[in-house]
């Protein structure tokens, strides 16, 4: 595909702005992996800039959405981290980070039942708990069980 077409796929909407830059999905989490390097090393503006640039090149990859979802829930940032978990899910049912990380950003919000509705789906998504994210989502139900069963009953 000439650089002319490929410029006027992207018009259409037939291809995505990595494609027209000429970057392989394996280019796209080459970058990612770097990020999440960032991420976990407290480099968050650099993660930041990473995901940003990802959900921009492919805004159709759930992960780089979760990617830049979790960057503004450590930032504090959590209407923007909802939106990108929320974008992610509805890219992929199937992403227990989303879920995982959705419910927690509900559970800030006071946002209970939809907190709930992620978590079970979490459960229900990895029924041995062998991701960690899902030991993690169990943790915050236990927690949100335990507080339910402090509370005082209406009567």
């Amino acid at each position: 595909m000439t650089t002319s077409e490929k410029v006027q796929a992207f018009i259409q909407g037939d291809v995505v702005l990595a494609e027209l830059y000429g970057l392989s999905n394996g280019d796209l989490y080459q970058i990612a992996a770097q990020g999440k390097r960032f991420f976990e090393e407290g480099q968050e503006e650099k993660a930041r800039k990473v995901f940003e640039g990802l959900t921009a090149l492919d805004p159709w990859d759930y992960s780089f959405h979760t990617g830049l979802g979790a960057v503004y829930q450590k930032a504090g940032e959590l209407d923007r981290a909802l939106l990108e978990y929320d974008r992610a899910v509805s890219l992929n049912q199937r992403d227990v980070a989303a879920r995982t990380n959705r419910a927690e950003v509900l559970v800030e919000q006071g946002d209970f039942g939809r907190a709930v509705a992620d978590l079970t789906a979490v459960a229900a998504l990895d029924p041995a708990g062998e991701q960690p994210h899902t030991r993690r989502a169990k943790a915050l139900a236990m927690a949100l069980a335990s507080a339910a069963a402090a509370q005082p009953q209406a009567r």
